[in-house]
């Protein structure tokens, strides 16, 4: 006890000296609120006396200070787990923090955190989990409720997937959970503003988080390392240094964005390095950028309406581009650049974060109204989409300090839009020299094409039998009432149904293709059926007219064939309540009883569509159907009623670009289904599906579904080939199933087990991922019976 009373005492004294010195050199305030010491070293908690071996029980024990009179929390060095690393539990996290499973919290404002003076490798806060890899969503350290925040000399680290080495005693150190990379973060803030890190290390790889949420933060001589979606985008980072192991570090920087001043970057990504994955402004004055692999240097890889600004970056030694002119302001030479650095050379930090209550973090002098200059100029259209002539679109214009300080009222500035052409266009408003030189902003919007007025039949839609080619014929013929623009062709789209005796009616075939919508060839599961056509008519340059049916005529005989290809360029998007209905293709959303753990029902309920007919995002690279909503289905049940053999070939473009398929490993999958039966969701199957343990590869496996139930009937295998322009044949046939997935440049990867035909017919598609950069192309697809 006398031991622990004197390292109480001495580091009381230490603290108050060292601690209060800082708060009063960085924000003329002196020190004395209550201070809390942890050290591993005591042999138990004393909360009466502020001595803690546990961090976890100190972090319960904080009570703020206030603006005059910070509190204190020492840490002495140690390594301090604020989650057991080897309790087998997996963290689940209550309703309250929507999904996010926390280790501890701090709730507390005005608090300094004073760790190892000497190196802040010697002092870590730790936990060791991520998304699926003991953990449910995305573990995260610490959950910060509270303002006037700082610390100094702390490592925080997720130790996920990154090993800990601890440099004092090697008893300390703890090899990561996992290799395969995922979402394993820090600390995630509320209500919060003001925070300061000093000498600290974040530690982690994807999602890191190193205290992202308040409005304004300022870390100096800090050390990051990261993969993506990891950095904080409401930030200065000053002499911090950066290890970057992807090509996103961030995924989006807010609306004043994120500020680096004398920085160094170490990348080790090989071809394009990006800063963001889906944009936002960013300032770089006098950053180093190294890596032997990097070819190129972007903001993002889209083309969002965000200026960044740069002086001084070098790449390898020499002078870097980044990005394009347009979305690129050098200040080398500008007036702007002072907001950043002084003519003297000083980086200037004080009038940045001053924001409107003069917060001066680092302790410069003060910051006057010279130096408190506009950082962003912020354009915003009134509209996204404007009419082509006589539209105006107000674009509000709004000059702001870093933090989103500025004038109350903004400026608006009112554009009229022309577009003399049939195409939506799309135009930028870019402003620069607003208030100083170098401030820069623009926005963008779409232009419609010139709309004249729609077209009307001069003969309506009425369909015909060729016999000799065994298709039904559609002929309509169109008047204009406008002359037509230079370019603009007739673009009517042919949606082909088929009326079954019944009367119900289901779209088998849609195109705007000269070629392609004129005719409809009729198959085996048209007969008895009747079909008929309408057709919306309309010119490139020209409103569509009403939609005319055409009569409709029935189908006594029709095409059999045990192979139908298509790319989905005629498909109609549409769906019927029987998926056992012939010859269509069928598209829902579908949410599987083995995803039931996983709360993404309203996703597959929502009324838009689930499949689109375009391009897809980031790895894809062609065109065909694309999933629009968790759960998207794509059922077919050819002509053929029960098959002795079947084979399903489909080509697709995964929209991840690494081989991992899918956002995470939480019951994402996509199964191609065959000898199927959709009512009773029975027949065999090939799935592939992300798991913690690859980030860069998928595992595909054989299954044999029994009333929605899939039971594996082989071993699964690991590809690094689910790419865009892969391929995968699933089959069975003499008795054995057997799939493949190829790609060009890769290695075929072989399933095999035994099976017999079901007596079903029905091939299917299902996909429980989440969409856009995590969705699915499916390019082509080949069904033989």
């Amino acid at each position: 006890m006398v031991r622990e009373a004197l390292i109480l005492l001495v580091l009381s004294l230490c603290t108050l000296s060292s601690t209060g010195q800082r708060r009063a050199d960085a924000a003329g305030r002196s020190g004395g609120g209550r201070t809390y010491v942890v050290d591993c070293r005591l042999s138990a908690d004393e909360p009466s006396r502020g001595l803690f071996k546990s961090l976890k029980v100190a972090l319960r024990h904080l009570e703020s200070g206030t603006a005059e009179r910070h509190a204190t929390l020492v840490v002495r060095p140690g390594v301090y787990w604020l989650d057991d690393p080897d309790d087998p539990e997996v963290r689940r996290a209550p309703g309250a923090d929507k999904g996010i499973p926390f280790a501890d919290s701090i709730v507390c404002s005005y608090l300094d955190i004073v760790g190892s003076e000497a190196d802040p490798k010697l002092t870590v806060w730790a936990v060791n989990r991520g998304q699926t890899q003991g953990a449910e969503g995305n573990f995260t350290m610490l959950k910060v409720v509270g303002h006037d925040i700082s610390a100094r000399g702390i490592t925080f680290g997720n130790y996920c997937n990154v090993d800990l080495d601890y440099p004092q005693d090697d008893r300390l150190s703890r090899k990561r959970r996992a290799d395969a990379i995922v979402q394993a973060q820090l600390a995630i803030c509320y209500a919060a503003d003001r925070l300061f890190f000093k000498d600290c290390r974040f530690v982690s790889r994807l999602n890191m988080c190193p205290f992202v949420g308040a409005r304004r933060t300022v870390y100096e001589d800090c050390h990051f390392e990261c993969t993506d979606d990891a950095l904080n985008g409401a930030a200065i980072y000053h002499r911090c240094h950066f290890d970057f192991f992807s090509g996103k570090p961030f995924y989006s920087t807010s609306r004043t964005g994120s500020i680096f001043l004398d920085c160094d970057i170490d990348s080790h990504v090989v071809g394009r390095q990006c800063f963001t994955k889906t944009g936002g402004p960013l300032a770089l004055v006098d950053v180093r950028i190294r890596g032997e692999g990097v070819s190129e240097l972007r903001w993002s890889s889209g083309d969002e309406d965000y200026v960044s600004y740069v002086s001084g970056v070098t790449l390898n030694g020499s002078p870097a581009d980044i990005d394009t002119r347009r979305r690129t302001v050098d200040l080398t030479d500008q007036m702007l650049l002072w907001a950043y650095k002084s003519p003297r050379g000083e980086y200037n930090i004080a009038g940045l974060a001053s924001g409107d209550d003069g917060w001066n973090p680092t302790g410069q002098a003060r910051a006057t109204e010279a130096n408190r200059m506009p950082t962003t100029l912020e354009l915003s259209p009134s509209k996204r989409l404007a009419r082509a002539q006589g539209d105006e679109v107000g674009i509000s214009i709004v000059p702001l300090r870093w933090g989103g300080y500025g004038p109350k009222e903004a400026r608006t500035e009112v554009v009229r839009p022309e577009n003399r052409d049939w195409r939506t266009v799309r135009r930028e408003v870019r402003l620069e020299n607003e208030i100083c030189d170098g401030l820069c902003g623009f926005c963008s919007f779409e232009v419609e094409g010139l709309r004249q007025s729609a077209p009307i039949f001069k003969s309506k839609p009425a369909i015909g039998y060729d016999k000799r080619r065994r298709v039904f014929l559609v002929d309509y013929a169109l008047s204009r009432t406008t002359d037509a623009l230079a370019g603009a062709a007739e673009a009517s789209v042919v949606r082909w149904y088929r009326v079954s005796p019944s009367g119900e009616r289901v779209a088998v075939k849609e195109s705007s293709d000269a070629e392609k919508k004129m005719s409809y060839e009729p198959t085996d599961a048209d007969v008895g059926s009747a079909v008929e056509a309408e057709v919306a008519g309309r010119y490139d340059d020209t409103e569509a007219c009403a939609a005319e049916l055409s009569n409709a005529l029935r189908v006594d005989k029709g095409k059999s064939t045990r192979e139908v290809s298509t790319d989905f360029s005629d498909v109609a998007i549409g769906h019927a309540k029987d998926l056992g209905v012939r010859g269509v293709w069928l598209m829902d959303a579908y949410k599987p009883q083995d995803t039931e753990q996983y709360a993404w029902r309203a996703e597959a309920d929502a009324g838009h569509p689930a499949w689109r007919y375009g391009r897809g995002f980031d790895g894809a690279q062609r065109v065909g159907l694309v999933t629009e909503r968790r759960g998207a289905r794509l059922t077919y049940t050819p002509n053929v009623l029960r098959p002795s053999a079947q084979r399903v070939e489909v080509e697709l473009d995964p929209c991840k670009p690494a081989g991992q398929g899918f956002g995470s490993a939480t019951g994402q999958y996509f199964d191609i289904r065959l000898m199927f039966d959709p009512s009773a969701q029975s027949g065999y199957a090939l799935r592939i599906y992300r798991t913690p343990e690859h980030d860069k590869a998928v595992e595909m496996v054989l299954l044999r579904y029994e009333g929605g139930v899939a039971r594996r009937l082989c071993a699964p295998a690991v590809t690094k080939d689910f790419k865009a322009g892969c391929r995968v044949v699933v089959s069975v046939e003499e008795g054995m199933l057997r799939a493949t997935l190829s790609r060009d440049g890769g290695q075929t990867t072989t399933l095999t087990a035994p099976a017999q035909p079901t007596g079903n017919a029905s091939v299917q598609l299902q996909h429980t991922g989440s969409v856009g950069s995590n969705g699915l192309v499916v390019v082509k697809m080949v069904v033989v019976s």
